[in-house]
Order: C-alpha cells, then structure tokens, then sequence
C-alpha cells in the first residue's frame, strides 16, 4: 500500500509545475476513483489507495499528510514544487499507475480554474462542514451516483 505522500509526489514528477492544491485535488479524486473501481460492496471497503482519509476544510479535501510534507520540504527547497525529489521513486503497480495516469489526464491537463473548481461541485464537500473526515462509504456512494 502507498502513502498519501507517495502519490503526491508520483504527481509532482508528471508537472513541476504543480501546485499544492492541484496535487491536494489529484490525490483526493484518485483516492476516490480507487474506492469505486476496486470495490464491489460499498459497505466492505478492503481495498484501498492509502490508509488515510481525506478532510475537508473550508469545502476543500485535503490530506494532511500531504500539507505537512509541502510545509516541511518547503523550508528546505527553492523549486516551486516541493514535492519534486530527484531520487524518489515509487514502485507504482500497473492498475495503480494506469488510474493516476488517468485521473492526471482528466483533471490536471484542463485550465487550473476547472481543477480548482472540481472540489467544490463535489456533493461530499458542499455538504460538509469544515474539518470533518470523509468517509469511504459516502466516496463510494457519491462516486456511484455520477
């Protein structure tokens, strides 16, 4: 299993021009598209991205993990992307790698003010109040539903 942190940095190395909340997005809809197509019964959820859930705050998802990475590297690098480490690589096996190929198709090669905006149609976030964690149940349903 990955990290939330792997998988950012796996879309740090596609565009170095990646901003935080563009990589907050594409790891959050790439978790949620993981739970839909790797799971066949909403109420047994086994199979999963990473282990940690997304929160939403202020009608945004983010991972927490990935917050405190891009604050952390952010004292110690110059580059735009913080995420961006010459040596990083992550062991990506092919369903996995084929999903984030296609949710970096989708949603980061549109203009920045659609992937900006993505999050906020979601049904799970408008009706969320700030700082609450997702659940993969409601991901599921909400996937399922469009």
């Amino acid at each position: 299993m990955y990290t939330a942190v792997d998988i950012a940095k796996y879309f740090a190395s596609l565009n170095e021009e990646l901003k935080e909340y563009q990589i907050q997005r594409l790891v959050y809809h790439s978790y949620c598209w993981y739970i839909y197509e790797f799971n066949y019964n909403k109420y047994e959820i086994e199979h999963k991205l990473f282990n940690e859930q997304p929160i939403i705050t202020k009608k945004r998802p983010i991972f927490l993990s990935i917050q405190k990475e891009f604050k952390r590297l952010k004292k110690f690098s110059k580059s735009k992307n913080y995420l961006i480490d010459d040596d990083y690589q992550c062991k990506l096996d092919n369903k996995t790698r084929s999903l984030l190929i296609r949710n970096y198709k989708i949603y980061a090669l549109d203009d920045e003010n659609k992937l900006s905006n993505m999050s906020y149609v979601d049904e799970i976030c408008r009706n969320t109040k700030k700082k609450r964690k997702v659940s993969d149940l409601e991901i599921f349903e909400y996937c399922d539903s469009i």
